[in-house]
């Protein structure tokens, strides 16, 4: 194993990697261009035996720490591959790894990183800022360094952070106590949507940059590449670091970051989705239901898909996109 954690982390950073060597390759060498990765403990977690993940594992064994899980769940069915199955040994992979990790290392969380995911070079700076506000406020349960909309027309902002309560998936941070609350009940599929169910969020929240640290680098996958070319294919990085040396936690707290954010919501003035093009500063394009949140969602070019009552990206509701420096809402319509 490596050394001990610096005070500076209070994490470790865990890859997940089965049968893609390139993409491992290309995810690691953006995890160590990171500013700080030198002072992270690294811990790739491999599933399966595949010898040429192996090798690259082993042409990085210097600078991190590996384990090998290599008890998958048995094929269903017909015994062909599925995604279905893929998604089965995502769940047991993940559950595995995690609690080698919080067993192996006296750590307050871990960030997960899946071999298909390629870092900015100010992620692991985004994850130490708000890190903090885990211990602080009890709304909150997760940091994620994605943004599901994220492509580059959508964001402005390099150094905003949000709250959302959805719970974006891809390079996320999960502290000691969630893992310890989440770990019993763990599903034996689909780990991400289960997350989100509402008995199981409780009404907490996820913090995400406005512009995602995390990109994905593959259509490859169990998903099959699903969203890849139209949505995530096209989630970019900031053009440069920012640090997050400016970011003030405390204007992220529930009380303070709804006063805030909920004004400017109310202040937007409100257009139907026709005349958005034709009004300058915030906008704000109500919707009645959830079908109707899709429809205009897919209008605009944003996610549109709904899980548990939740639309993607959304918080108390609303779903934000950028029109340069200004904010296109869409919100439920008992806002207007």
């Amino acid at each position: 194993m490596m050394s001990a954690m610096t005070s500076a982390h209070r994490y470790v950073v865990l890859v997940l990697t089965h049968d893609r060597p390139e993409h491992l390759h290309h995810a690691l060498e953006s995890l160590f261009s990171a500013t700080g990765s030198s002072e992270v403990p690294i811990v790739i977690s491999q599933d399966g035996d595949d010898q040429d993940v192996r090798g690259v594992v082993e042409d990085y064994s210097s600078l991190v720490a590996s384990i090998v899980h290599t008890s998958r769940p048995a094929e269903r069915g017909d015994g062909h591959p599925s995604p279905v199955h893929g998604y089965r040994c995502i769940a047991a992979h993940y559950r595995w790894a995690l609690n080698q990790v919080f067993a192996l290392y006296s750590t307050d969380a871990v960030v997960v990183i899946e071999d298909d995911l390629i870092v900015a070079s100010d992620a692991l700076q985004f994850f130490d800022a708000c890190q903090l506000l885990l211990t602080q406020d009890a709304s909150v349960w997760a940091v994620s360094a994605w943004n599901d909309n994220g492509q580059p027309e959508f964001v402005f902002d390099a150094e905003r952070v949000v709250r959302s309560d959805w719970f974006p998936n891809l390079g996320v941070l999960i502290s000691r106590s969630l893992w310890a609350e989440l770990e019993p009940d763990w599903p034996e599929i689909y780990w991400d949507d289960w997350i989100r169910e509402p008995t199981r969020r409780r009404g907490r929240v996820t913090l995400r940059p406005e512009i995602s640290r995390v990109r994905h680098a593959g259509a490859t996958g169990s998903s099959f590449g699903e969203y890849f070319d139209e949505h995530t294919g096209r989630v970019a990085l900031p053009r440069q670091s920012t640090g997050f040396e400016k970011l003030d936690v405390a204007t992220l707290h529930m009380d303070a970051y709804d006063s805030i954010y909920l004004e400017r919501v109310e202040a937007a003035a409100p257009v139907t989705i026709g005349d958005v093009d034709d009004t300058s500063g915030d906008v704000r394009v109500a919707y009645r239901n959830l079908e109707e949140f899709s429809a205009l969602a897919n209008r605009i070019g944003l996610m549109a898909d709904v899980r548990h009552g939740t639309p993607r990206t959304a918080y108390r509701g609303i779903v934000e996109c950028r029109r340069g420096e200004d904010l296109l809402f869409l919100a439920p319509s008992h806002l207007t």
